[in-house]
């Protein structure tokens, strides 16, 4: 009994495994950008969800978590999310790969922020 126990408690309990499913999907719909948040930020936190949900089990379509990283960057990146969605074939590519391409083009979203404040 008392190995079965700690077998238990080394595999986690059902409540605490549940737990960890709802906050991981409550963290993945809650996703967005923050103000003001470059762009290196915003793929690093979007990366450690997607790993804490590969972890546990819990996986996306490629498709679906490409459209997320997408669809929740702030409007200065409209132009360049379309470009993406015109240019790039969402159920192949990776959301690794749309970041590459949005952070080759940050230079021109910061020169366009430039221009609006001054």
């Amino acid at each position: 009994e008392i190995w079965l126990r700690v077998q238990q408690i080394m595999k986690g309990s059902n409540i605490g495994i549940q737990e960890k499913k709802a906050k991981l999907f409550n963290e993945w719909e809650r996703f967005t950008s923050n103000e003001g948040e470059l762009i290196e930020s915003y793929y690093h936190r979007f990366l450690k969800l997607m790993n804490d949900l590969k972890r546990n089990k819990h996986f996306s379509e490629k498709v679906a978590s490409n459209l997320k990283f997408l669809n929740n960057l702030k409007p200065k990146w409209s132009r360049h999310v379309t470009i993406v969605h015109q240019t790039k074939v969402l159920h192949t590519a990776d959301y690794t790969q749309l970041y590459d391409f949005l952070k080759y083009n940050q230079k021109e979203i910061d020169e366009l922020k430039a221009k609006r404040i001054a």
